[in-house]
């Protein structure tokens, strides 16, 4: 083969990236614009938008029960932080939050679901739950839990976790990790046509393989080398819960970050986060800033994510 014949065909080849490219480009930005809409989501704050519930499952004194362990228990609870996002937000309401153990704070520490029954017990004798809130497990384990939990439970929300996704820890299986997490969870949408899933295993995947920011390692959301999210993947969390159980967005959803941690866990100074577990100011060092403009950047990836997530457009879906 001649010399031209080669830089035409390097050239050829190279122009056909970049055609593709721009196609994959536009195809993944039209999926940030809303229905009847020409306009890229990129939102101030508050707005409505599909993203989950609808209308609104964030009730006044809603009774919402909430079964995990630590990947929702650590960093003081969950649930408190869902309180005060909603507290934070134009939502009027006051929840009635409650981890789902009757002893250990109400958190089933270092259980997996299928060890989560009494929980369930717990729920079909109190009865009156606005929705009850569940960690992803097993798959034939989640169907066993959601046939109870509808059976008592006004809505059922599964809380599709990140929680051992270290993408350090998994190495090369992080991808495999998430993406089973992720395909349970859409064959119990499937299966349950009124189940909502939260799907935090595809936000902290993307956080991770392209974060909004400079990191300081690339397991930034959890301990280093450790399977716990950290302080700020449990912000992650949070704001995620709120835009998919409010269907609203969380932008501009600022609040005492650290406020439900005991005082060795805080991990919010001077508008840094310190990322370190257990105990934060055991590493100063490791930290992220976490100003306005940090907190907007993960907030509206968080939107463009739960619509890709609603409209099946996720690189999971694909």
């Amino acid at each position: 083969m001649g010399k031209h014949t080669i830089k035409r065909t390097l050239l050829l080849g190279f122009c056909l990236f970049l055609f593709s490219s721009c196609l994959y480009a536009k195809k993944h930005t039209n999926d940030l614009v809303l229905s009847g809409s020409d306009e890229i989501i990129f939102f101030d704050g508050f707005e409505s938008l599909p993203l989950g519930a609808d209308p609104s499952i964030l009730l006044e004194n809603a009774k919402m029960s909430f079964i995990s362990n630590s990947y929702m228990g650590a960093w003081g609870g969950l649930n408190n932080y869902l309180e005060l996002a909603v507290n934070a937000s134009p939502i009027t309401v006051t929840l009635n939050t409650l981890p789902a153990r009757l002893s250990n704070g109400g958190w089933y520490w270092g259980m997996g679901l299928g060890s989560m029954t009494s929980a369930l017990d717990r729920v079909e004798a109190e009865g009156d739950y606005d929705s009850c809130i569940f960690l992803d497990g097993p798959l034939q384990t989640m169907r066993a839990f959601a046939d109870r939990l509808f059976a008592a439970c006004d809505q059922v929300v599964l809380f599709a976790d990140a929680g051992g996704h270290n993408p350090v820890t998994l190495g090369a299986n992080h991808f495999n990790a998430t993406n089973t997490t992720l395909t349970n969870a859409r064959t119990m949408e499937a299966e349950y046509p009124n189940l909502l899933v939260i799907p935090t295993a595809l936000i902290f995947y993307d956080l991770t393989i392209n974060p909004p920011l400079a990191t300081p390692r690339i397991d930034y959301l959890y301990g280093n080398n450790n399977i716990h999210q950290n302080g700020l993947g449990t912000l992650i969390n949070a704001f995620s819960m709120y835009a998919v159980l409010s269907s609203r967005s969380p932008v501009g959803l600022e609040f005492e970050y650290d406020q439900p941690a005991t005082p060795s866990r805080k991990f919010f100074f001077n508008d840094t986060v310190l990322i370190g577990y257990p105990f934060p100011s055991d590493a100063p060092e490791d930290f992220i800033v976490f100003d306005e403009a940090t907190r907007n950047a993960f907030q509206q990836r968080i939107i463009q994510l739960l619509i890709q997530w609603q409209n099946s457009t996720t690189i999971f879906d694909l």
